[in-house]
């Protein structure tokens, strides 16, 4: 295995930290831990890892129980970038904003999933940007999904600022990767390419 691109002690306790952790940041450190070993290449004839498979090998290397707010985080990235699903189906859309942005599959209310708030959604909506070569449009059905709870939530106090809370978000994630030590070039990247998706957005 190549040298890791960061400090290993640090990565070691960004993976157990019980909720705070983003997922950029907890996908970054797999990635660059295990390679194309996570996804998989199948004209190489690499199979991607299996999630059981996943989350052993990642405690054996770091000698450490992962969280499950931070195996929710993964694969709720994960699931983002290996389909459409959540530009697709608001269902999809609502587990993955639930599921990114605190590690929490979300409650059910009256058997129906609890719908997350807008800084929720929209954290969502950026991280998986960020993280993926291309977006998407949102299906009409999601966009009728999107635009009904900015008329619902968008006069709840209880959501704060959507702006601001985005805004932290992003600088935890530098501030994770600084805290990896990772290098320049990569802290650099990362903030390009954030704020590239906040042209878009």
């Amino acid at each position: 295995m190549l040298p890791l691109p960061f400090d290993k002690d640090r990565a070691k306790e960004l993976l157990t930290d019980q909720n705070d952790t983003t997922a950029t940041t907890l996908h970054f450190i797999i990635l660059a831990t295990f390679g194309q070993e996570v996804y998989g290449d199948l004209d190489e004839g690499i199979e991607p890892m299996d999630p059981v498979e996943l989350w052993a090998r990642i405690e054996d290397e770091y000698g450490i129980d992962i969280p499950e707010s931070a195996e929710n985080k993964i694969q709720a990235l994960m699931m983002g970038l290996e389909s459409d699903l959540f530009y697709e189906e608001p269902e999809a859309l609502v587990a993955v904003a639930s599921a990114l942005y605190t590690g929490d599959l979300g409650d059910l209310v009256e058997g129906v999933m609890e719908t997350p708030t807008l800084t929720e959604m929209f954290w969502a909506a950026f991280e998986l940007g960020l993280n993926r070569d291309s977006e998407p449009e949102f299906s009409p059905k999601c966009m009728k999904f999107l635009l009904n709870q900015v008329m619902t939530q968008a006069m709840d106090p209880e959501d704060g600022d959507v702006d601001e809370d985005i805004t932290d978000r992003k600088e935890q994630i530098l501030a994770e990767m600084a805290y990896l030590k990772v290098s320049d070039e990569v802290l650099s990247d990362i903030s390009n390419r954030m704020q590239k998706e906040y042209e878009q957005g």
